[in-house]
């Protein structure tokens, strides 16, 4: 669980990043005025939204680990693919898919905690998942902020995305030690039944 912990504080240091300059973004590097790149951050909470509504279809259907993997590799790749876009459009559109992408991975992620956690222990484990993720949210604006004002913006957007390929590398990592441990736990099972 705690390699679980370290993987969602990297990932959401990425996500942190982006949205704390989403707007200023929109407004300096794609040039739209202020009150349309106010309107992006909603595109992301739309994004999220419909992300839930789609997640209620496919987590109960899917291992929500693999979710949780696939959602955190796309938005690792899109969160690269907005520093090379200029278009309006085409940055709406990405962003929108990249609050769709949380809006599938939270739903797996608890879903996943929930199957994974007893249920004496699942309010301290929530807890601390909150925990982490409000650190990550603390950090990451003056982290990418300097990183921003040494370099640019753009630099921060793209060296954001290392977390989030770190986090899906963990994340692959508990991925490949659950399936280890439930093969063990299976074959546990049938040497017993077969005993009895």
């Amino acid at each position: 669980i705690h390699l679980f912990f370290i993987s969602l504080g990297i990932r959401s240091l990425g996500i942190w990043a982006v949205l704390s300059f989403l707007p200023l973004y929109a407004t300096d590097y794609i040039g739209l005025k202020p009150e349309i790149s106010a309107w992006i951050i909603s595109v992301y909470f739309i994004g999220v939204l419909v992300g839930a509504l789609i997640s209620t279809r496919i987590t109960d259907k899917n291992q929500p680990l693999v979710l949780v993997l696939s959602s955190t590799i796309l938005t690792t790749l899109l969160l690269l693919g907005i520093t090379f876009i200029i278009r309006p459009i085409l940055i709406f559109l990405v962003i929108g898919i990249l609050g769709s992408l949380d809006g599938i991975f939270f739903p797996s992620l608890n879903t996943w905690l929930t199957f994974i956690c007893p249920v004496n222990h699942q309010g301290k484990i929530f807890g601390i998942l909150f925990f982490v993720e409000g650190v990550s949210a603390t950090i990451a604006p003056t982290l990418y902020g300097w990183i921003a004002d040494q370099f640019s913006l753009i630099w921060a957007y793209r060296l954001a995305a290392i977390p989030l390929f770190i986090s899906f590398i963990l994340f692959l990592v508990l991925h490949f030690l659950e399936s280890k441990h439930e093969k063990a736990y299976k074959r546990e099972l049938n040497l017993v039944s077969e005993r009895g």
